[in-house]
């Protein structure tokens, strides 16, 4: 696990590197409402992974992502956001966030091993986001040998553990849309 980890740069350097640029720039002067909303990156052994870097527009109900590709960033078209009808999307506050990926990696990985042994993870989806009633968190997702998905949300500030569940993704396709996490 931790080989690939070294590839992915720092959130908040990231962060303050996109912010710079001039592309940014141009779109933020646009999307004058539009807030910090998520830093998304899929972790494996076998791909170098960089952060997409979200941020969503409340005018128009969307997200756009940017990603790092060839030492540029790249504005990705705007998107439908994935949320329960009703629910706004929170900001994220970099500045509540004290936990680094690595940090976050090595609780949920320690859980890992100590509540779901031989649930090994092939592949980790992580997230920093904001949810409400939990704050910044870290929502880590492993993609398990055993065809479940396991799910960690640590917070951010201080690396506490929130919440984890392990369910089959079997069970996952026999859900219903609403019902799935």
């Amino acid at each position: 696990m931790a080989a690939h980890l070294i590839a992915v740069m720092d959130l908040k350097f990231s962060i303050e590197t996109l912010q710079g640029e001039t592309a940014f720039r141009e779109w933020a002067a646009v999307h004058l409402k539009a807030y910090l909303s998520f830093g998304f990156a899929s972790l494996d052994s076998g791909a170098e992974s960089v952060w997409q870097i979200g941020y969503y527009d409340p005018e128009t109900d969307k997200a756009t992502s940017f990603t790092l590709a060839n030492g540029k960033w790249v504005v990705n078209p705007a998107e439908e956001v994935l949320k329960k009808p009703g629910v706004k999307v929170a900001k994220l506050d970099m500045s509540r966030v004290s936990a680094t990926l690595a940090e976050a990696m090595g609780i949920a990985t320690a859980l890992q091993k100590e509540k779901y042994p031989g649930n090994d993870a092939i592949k980790y989806i992580v997230i920093c986001q904001s949810i409400e009633g939990m704050g910044e968190v870290w929502n880590i997702t492993m993609i398990t040998r055993t065809f479940h998905t396991l799910n960690i949300k640590v917070a951010a500030g201080d690396g506490k553990v929130l919440e984890h569940t392990l369910v089959s993704v079997v069970d996952i396709q026999r859900k219903s849309p609403e019902e799935r996490p």
